[in-house]
């Protein structure tokens, strides 16, 4: 019980660190890559500016589920490191979805604009959890070679 405990503390204190450094890169990120471009849709189904968006929050949750992996003492980190991605989605929707409106009407928008929408806050979830497992087999292979050597 000991372990469990810990290991929320841990993530806890991960959350916290991933929204204060997100709070800085993803500003750097967009004026980087995404502000003063004018981006087509193509294929009528690919946005361009989201897949871009998605692009920062799987490699950003990629790493924090590496970090994740690296710190949480339970035996299997993948789990953990997909609830601070959860946790770090849900967080940004909720904000998101109270700050603004969708950025076009429900008529206009179709169902694609849609999915890239919102289809970003799977993939934080999905990215922290593959980090956790990239990092636990890296670390399984490293223990394997230390064994035989």
């Amino acid at each position: 019980m000991r372990i469990v405990t810990i290991d929320i503390f841990v993530c806890v204190a991960i959350l916290v660190a991933t929204f204060y450094v997100d709070s800085y890169l993803s500003v750097g990120w967009a004026q980087a890559f995404v502000l003063d471009r004018i981006f087509p849709v193509t294929f009528g189904w690919i946005y361009w500016s989201f897949l871009i968006e998605w692009l920062y929050v799987a490699s950003y949750l990629f790493a924090v589920g590496v970090l994740v992996a690296m710190l949480v003492q339970a035996r299997n980190p993948g789990p953990w490191a997909a609830a601070v991605g959860v946790c770090f989605s849900l967080t940004y929707l909720i904000l998101q979805t109270t700050q603004t409106s969708a950025h076009a009407s429900g008529e206009s928008a179709d169902f694609a604009f849609y999915v890239w929408r919102y289809g970003q806050y799977a993939v934080g979830p999905i990215a922290a959890f593959a980090g956790a497992r990239v990092a636990q087999r890296i670390r399984m292979r490293r223990n394997q070679a230390d064994a035989a050597a």
